[in-house]
């Protein structure tokens, strides 16, 4: 694989999760807030992107894919046994359904498929081809993906520090610190 493919699909890894992350902001803030597995699961998409992000500012190394595959896997532990609570009828669920399934349900199949990609990346990686001598940092899409992502992880700091404070609630219904 050539090394702009690879930083490309970096790129392109990134922006789908930050994507993911700003719908899951985008419906706390219509007033759906987010219980501490939810927020377990977020952090574990933020740790997501560390790999690429390190891939894109550093070359692209198996060590950085490690990263991202050791958070996704987190977060399909912490996705599965949501899933796990809410599996038998009738015993209700938490959250709406988007398409049919639970925000939860949904996060672990983008674990999952994040797994799958890491590990598709490593199958076909070639760190001799894929790390130059020189990394160019300065590339407008890299500073794009930097600043999406901090400025996707201040709000999420932000917003469940004003959630929570200093211990999150099982059941949020609202702001404690506001």
């Amino acid at each position: 694989m050539s090394y702009d493919l690879a930083r490309k699909i970096n790129l392109i890894f990134v922006l789908g999760i930050a994507g993911v992350l700003a719908g899951s902001l985008t419906i706390q803030f219509g007033g759906e807030y987010p219980c501490p597995l939810c927020i377990l699961q977020r952090l574990a998409f933020v740790l997501m992107t560390m790999g690429p992000l390190l891939n894109l500012r550093f070359g692209v190394r198996q060590r950085h894919y490690a990263i991202s595959l050791f958070a996704a896997l987190f977060g399909m532990s912490v996705s599965v046994r949501q899933v796990l609570l809410h599996v038998v009828p009738g015993t209700g669920s938490y959250g709406f359904a988007v398409l049919n399934m639970h925000l939860y349900t949904w996060a672990f199949v983008i674990f999952f498929m994040a797994v799958l990609a890491v590990a598709v990346m490593l199958a076909v990686h070639k760190e001799a081809e894929i790390v130059p001598e020189v990394v160019q940092t300065r590339d407008a899409y890299v500073k794009v993906a930097f600043a999406v992502m901090g400025l996707i992880v201040a709000i999420m700091a932000v917003a469940t520090l004003l959630e929570c404070g200093w211990q999150c609630p099982d059941n949020p219904t609202g702001y404690k610190l506001l």
